[in-house]
């Protein structure tokens, strides 16, 4: 195998689509014992839209401003949590989660 073929074949495997990565964290924060109404009021219902709006596009930082700013009409992932109040804190906690887990995948 060519080496730009490896390197292709390597990408594909790293790559983190945003459904599949969404899907196997809400699955991973069920299996650590977290309680369903947890899941759904912290994370699924942010992840929800997310996944709608992004599609099968692949996971990144620049995706999830994006999307926030649209979303949110400000820039949430970068402001300070005192001129947020508690439900973007917990939305952009949310989407801080999401980055963590697909940095870990890509290990």
């Amino acid at each position: 195998m060519e080496i730009s073929a490896l390197l292709k074949y390597h990408y594909e495997v790293i790559k983190m689509l945003v459904q599949t990565i969404t899907g196997d964290l809400l699955s991973k924060l069920r299996d650590a014992g977290i309680k369903e109404q947890t899941i759904h009021k912290n994370y699924a219902c942010f992840y929800r839209s997310f996944c709608k709006e992004a599609g099968d596009k692949e996971l990144d930082e620049d995706l999830i401003v994006s999307f926030l700013i649209n979303t949110r009409e400000k820039d949430i992932w970068n402001l300070p949590s005192y001129q947020l109040s508690r439900r973007e804190q917990i939305c952009r906690n949310a989407f801080h989660v999401l980055l963590s887990a697909t940095r870990f995948y890509r290990m």
